[in-house]
């Protein structure tokens, strides 16, 4: 009887060893497969280029141009010059400055050598104007009326528009890297030249305000206020930020920037009015 129960129980081990064994070794090709993946994806993430370790501008950079509301709205540099002229103007320009000697100062005199202006990055663009469009469709509808009346809600729409406090559509956003040669303090970011960056880059956005408008020939600061809250550091790398806040009687055009650092802080405020030129004074 004993031997017989004996015999059971060692059955009943047996039989249970061989139904584990399976899972065992299931188990063993599971971790030989993870472990497989695991090297795969080491080898391949070896064998995508890196950003190099401490190149601030260029992860910066990286990361804005793959965000949906910048995407196509980089300014090349290079073709279209510092203030959008064009190919053509800005050869005329080059021309004009080999024959005078004259220079702009901020991207070209500033961008001339590694310790200056190092790299800049510009997008530029304008989100929809509601006020703007509702009047267009006031103007196309009122086409469908006598002469006279379209006549008299033309003049009605021109005298609105050039009292009227428009919203503003320009947006430009600017990274900047700043070497040691535009310092002050040692390390440290003149202030002048920060003034001067801003001032810049607000002509660029009123620019774009001005010809979306059809305002006028040219525009120029009128007033500049610039508050410093943290010192730039020479070869760090800094987010400018330009609004187009209002435009006042189509000729006074209100703007505000900020210029932030790596880690979000902002760093300057600043606003600006530019005024638009009247023609008589290109004539």
């Amino acid at each position: 009887m004993l031997s017989s129960r004996l015999f059971v129980s060692l059955t009943r081990r047996l039989a249970t060893h061989r139904v584990r064994a399976p899972a065992f070794a299931d188990r063993a090709r599971v971790a030989v497969a993870v472990t497989a993946a695991a090297v795969a994806a080491a080898a391949s993430a070896s064998s995508v280029p890196s950003i190099a370790e401490g190149d601030e501008f260029a992860r910066w950079a990286a990361d804005l141009r793959g965000r949906p509301n910048l995407a196509g709205r980089e300014v090349d540099l290079l073709v279209q010059g510092p203030h959008e002229v064009g190919r053509l103007a800005l050869a005329a320009h080059r021309l004009r400055e080999a024959t005078l000697g004259g220079r702009q100062f901020i991207w070209e005199i500033c961008r001339d050598g590694d310790h200056r202006i190092k790299q800049v990055a510009v997008w530029r663009w304008l989100e929809r104007d509601d006020l703007l469009d509702a009047m267009m469709e006031t103007t196309t509808t009122s086409t469908s009326a006598s002469t006279s009346a379209a006549t008299a809600t033309a003049t009605a729409t021109t005298t609105a528009t050039a009292t009227a406090v428009l919203p503003g559509q320009s947006r430009l956003s600017a990274l900047v890297e700043m070497g040691s040669e535009l310092t002050g303090h040692p390390g440290v970011i003149h202030g002048g030249f920060t003034a001067a960056l801003l001032d810049d880059l607000f002509g660029w956005a009123a620019s774009s305000e001005r010809k979306a408008r059809n305002l006028g020939p040219a525009n120029f600061t009128a007033n500049l206020d610039v508050n410093y809250r943290r010192p730039l550091l020479a070869g760090s790398t800094y987010l400018v930020e330009v609004r187009v806040d209002r435009v006042e009687k189509s000729k006074k055009v209100y703007l505000s920037a900020t210029l932030s650092d790596a880690q979000g802080r902002t760093c300057v405020e600043a606003t600006s009015l530019y005024i638009v030129a009247k023609p008589k004074l290109f004539g």
